[in-house]
C-alpha cells in the first residue's frame, strides 16, 4: 500500500463526513515552560480553552520537523502534554500551537466575564417575620450528585514508505480515557486510561518486524479536595496530583488543604519504568510535599517535595524538587522548577552532598498591544541511579555530562495584521558550546482571508552538525476545519568526518476538523526528499469525546 493510496482513502473519508455538523478551529499559541521525560509543560490552560485530548504542535528544532503531542491534563493557566517521538533539542521557550474548537474558546472567554442579570419576572414572595430574609441556600453534596461519565476514545494510523531503502512502516494505536464521578454514591471518582499500540515493518533485506502492546496509563479511584472536604486521596495507578514531576506511581497519595489554600501530603508505591511498557523494575517510592499558595486565584505558588526511592530493596535516590509559579499581573508570569539530588559516600562517582540535576526557569511579559518578551534558562545533569531509567546514557555522561542553556524570545506586532517573532539561545555542555537563532514574519488575513502565512529563517550551531534553513507555512480556517501546509529546507553541515553538506526538504499538509462538540478528525500527508532521504507518509487521527 502506498502513501498516495492511503491519503486518497483519507480524503474520501473526510469528504463523506457530515458537513453541517462541523465547526472551525482557533489557534492558541503556547510556549514550553518545562520538560520531564517525554512530556512538556505549557504556559496555557483552561482559561485559554485548552482541554485534555487536544492536539499540540511544537516548532521543531533546526531541521523543520514539527513535534506532535496530546494534552494530558490542564489547570487554569498551564497544561501538560505528552509528545510523540524523541524531544532531543527541545527546550524551555519553544513555541507551538494548540487547535481549539471555536465554540469552546468562546465559552472560556465568557467564564471571565460577569453576566448581566436578567430583569425580575416575579413579584416578591411573602415571608414570615421569624424567617431570615436571606435564608441559607442548600446545595447537593458530592455524595448526592448523579453519576457523571466523561472521557474520550481515539484511534490513529500512520504509514511511511521509505523508498530510498525500500521499507514500509505502519503503526497505530487506540485508546480510551474515562472519568466517572460518584460511581458508587460516595462522592468519589474513578479514572481509567488504556492504550493499545501496534506496528508493522516491511523490511527489504531482513525479516519483517511487528510489535503490539497494551498499556494502562491510569487506573485509579480518588476523592478530590472540595469545599468543606479538605482531605483527598487517590489509590491505583496515577500521576501525582500536586507534583507531576514525581512521576507515575502504582500506590496511594493523600493531600490535605488548609483553610488558607496551602496543600501538603504524602505518597507511597511502586514506580513503573517510564517506557512503552510501564513495567515494574523493582522500584519503590515514598514522598512528602508541601505547596504554599497566595490569593483565592492562586496567583503565587511555591512548592517543595522530597522523594526517596529503593531499587530491589536497596536505597537509591534522594530527590528534592522545588517549584515556583507566579502571576503578578495579567501581563507578567514567572515559573521555575529545580531538581536537586543528594548523594552519599556510596554513590560513586558523584561527590557526597547536594547536586543540581535539573533546572528550568523563565519569565514572560505580554502587553495588551500584543508585544511580548520572555527569558528562559535550563540546566541538566544525569543522576546516578540504580534504577535502569537511562538505557542509552554512557558512564562518562553520568559522571561529567551537563548541558546549560539560556535564551530570549520576543513577539513584536509590526502592524494590525503582521508580527515578528524571534528566538535566540546559547548552550554549553562539558566539552563545547553553541547556539541557535530563528526569526519568523507572519501575515494574518493579508494574502487571503481567515488565514496566516509565515516566513522563517533559522540557524543552529549544534554539537555535531551546524545547520541553516528556512521554513514557509500557510494556514487557513474554513467553516469545516483548519488546513495547514509547511515546507522546510535545511542545509546540514557535519562538523566531523568526510560527510558533505546535506540539503534536505520536509513537506507536510494537514487538515483538522471538529465535528460538532463530540468528534475531532485530523488528516496529514508528508514527504521527505533531498540528499540521503526519500520517503512519503500519511496518517489519520479520529477522536470522540463523551
Amino acid at each position: 500500500m502506498s502513501a498516495r493510496f492511503l491519503f486518497l482513502v483519507l480524503a474520501l473519508v473526510a469528504a463523506a463526513l457530515p458537513a453541517e455538523a462541523q465547526e472551525g478551529f482557533a489557534r492558541v499559541t503556547v510556549r514550553v515552560t518545562g520538560l520531564a521525560g517525554d512530556e512538556v509543560y505549557l504556559d496555557q490552560g483552561s482559561d485559554a480553552g485548552l482541554a485534555s485530548g487536544d492536539t499540540v504542535e511544537l516548532d521543531g528544532v533546526a531541521g523543520g520537523v514539527p513535534l506532535l503531542g496530546v494534552i494530558r491534563s490542564v489547570s487554569r493557566r498551564s497544561s501538560r502534554a505528552s509528545i510523540r517521538g524523541p524531544i532531543v533539542g527541545l527546550g524551555a521557550g519553544a513555541s507551538g500551537v494548540v487547535l481549539v474548537p471555536e465554540a469552546r474558546l468562546a465559552d472560556a472567554a465568557k467564564r471571565g466575564e460577569t453576566p448581566e442579570h436578567p430583569p425580575w419576572t416575579h413579584a416578591p414572595l411573602e415571608w414570615e417575620d421569624d424567617v431570615p430574609l436571606l435564608a441559607p441556600v442548600s446545595s447537593r453534596t458530592p455524595e448526592e450528585r448523579d453519576i457523571d461519565v466523561r472521557g474520550r476514545v481515539y484511534g490513529r494510523v500512520d504509514y511511511t514508505d521509505d523508498t530510498r531503502f525500500d521499507q514500509q512502516f505502519t503503526s497505530g494505536d487506540v485508546g480510551l480515557e474515562v472519568d466517572v464521578e460518584n460511581p458508587f454514591g460516595h462522592g468519589n471518582s474513578l479514572g481509567i486510561e488504556v492504550e493499545g499500540y501496534g506496528q508493522y515493518a516491511d523490511l527489504d533485506e531482513s525479516d519483517d518486524d511487528s510489535d503490539t502492546r497494551l498499556r494502562i496509563d491510569r487506573a485509579s479511584y480518588r476523592r478530590d479536595v472540595l469545599r468543606g472536604r479538605p482531605t483527598g486521596w487517590e489509590v491505583g495507578r496515577f500521576l501525582h496530583s500536586e507534583f507531576a514531576e514525581l512521576g507515575l506511581i502504582d500506590g496511594a497519595e493523600v493531600v490535605h488543604r488548609t483553610e488558607g489554600g496551602d496543600r501538603f501530603g504524602a505518597s507511597l508505591g511502586i514506580l513503573p519504568l517510564p517506557d512503552d511498557t510501564l513495567s515494574d523494575d523493582g522500584d519503590v517510592s515514598a514522598s512528602v510535599f508541601y505547596r504554599f499558595v497566595a490569593g483565592e486565584d492562586e496567583r503565587f505558588s511555591l512548592g517543595t517535595a522530597y522523594q526517596k526511592t529503593w531499587h530491589d530493596g536497596n536505597a537509591d535516590r534522594d530527590l528534592v524538587i522545588a517549584t515556583l509559579d507566579a502571576y503578578p499581573s495579567r501581563a507578567v508570569s514567572l515559573y521555575g522548577t529545580a531538581w536537586i539530588d543528594y548523594y552519599t559516600s556510596g554513590d560513586d562517582p558523584k561527590s557526597k552532598g547536594f547536586q543540581l540535576t535539573q533546572l528550568q526557569a523563565g519569565a514572560n511579559w505580554r502587553a495588551q498591544s500584543g508585544f511580548g518578551v520572555g527569558v528562559f534558562g535550563s540546566h541538566l545533569r544525569w543522576p546516578e541511579l540504580r534504577r535502569d531509567e537511562y538505557d542509552d546514557v554512557i558512564r562518562d555522561t553520568i559522571d561529567d555530562g551537563k548541558v546549560s542553556r539560556i535564551g530570549v524570545n520576543t513577539r513584536i506586532p509590526t502592524s494590525e495584521n503582521t508580527r515578528l517573532d524571534g528566538r535566540v539561545d546559547y548552550w554549553k555542555d562539558q566539552d563545547e558550546d553553541g547556539g541557535s537563532a530563528s526569526m519568523r514574519y507572519t501575515l494574518r488575513d493579508v494574502l487571503y482571508d481567515r488565514g496566516e502565512v509565515g516566513f522563517e529563517v533559522y540557524g543552529s550551531d549544534a554539537q555535531y552538525t551546524d545547520s541553516i534553513g528556512g521554513r514557509l507555512t500557510a494556514s487557513r480556517r474554513f467553516d469545516t476545519g483548519y488546513a495547514r501546509i509547511l515546507w522546510d529546507l535545511t542545509d546540514f553541515d557535519p562538523d566531523e568526518g568526510d560527510l558533505s553538506n546535506l540539503d534536505q526538504h520536509y513537506l507536510r499538509a494537514s487538515y483538522d476538523v471538529s465535528l460538532g462538540q463530540d468528534w475531532d478528525l485530523s488528516l496529514y500527508a508528508e514527504a521527505r526528499f533531498g540528499e540521503k532521504q526519500e520517503s512519503t507518509g500519511a496518517g489519520i487521527y479520529l477522536q470522540r469525546r463523551f
